[in-house]
């Protein structure tokens, strides 16, 4: 008899408005499992049969993809095993990025008047 242990990460804590749940599939058995999306979850088949009709029977375990309400895929998912062998599923999630480029001009003809402040301060805010 076979063991098969799957443990799960989900990079949650940048998206903690996120409560996707996660499907993970012992494709040989199609045993679903159901993960509520927590950051770190944990999951370990046993008993598993070795052979099947003679023949070594080969276990994958793959995560059905996290989408959002418009079916986007939210998160990228990549396979791994630790030192025991087991599989390690660890979703990412590619940040969208902008620049904010901000110039500060004086129209003070040169501070003639001496009355420009030696620094100011800005706050960037987003609405």
């Amino acid at each position: 008899m076979l063991h098969l242990k799957a443990n799960g990460y989900h990079m949650a804590e940048l998206f903690p408005e996120e409560t996707n749940k996660y499907r993970v599939v012992l494709s040989a058995d199609n045993d679903i499992v159901s993960e509520d999306g927590s950051n770190q979850w944990s999951y370990k088949w046993e008993n598993l049969n070795k052979y099947f009709e003679g023949d070594l029977v080969n276990y994958t375990v793959d995560e059905e993809p996290v989408l959002d309400a418009n079916g986007k895929l939210l998160y990228n998912t990549a396979y791994s095993r630790d030192a025991n062998n087991n599989v390690i599923i660890t979703n990412s999630r590619d940040i969208d990025t902008v620049n904010f480029n901000l110039q500060k001009v004086w129209d003070d003809q040169n501070n003639q008047d001496a009355l420009r402040p030696g620094s100011i301060q800005v706050q960037l805010y987003s609405i």
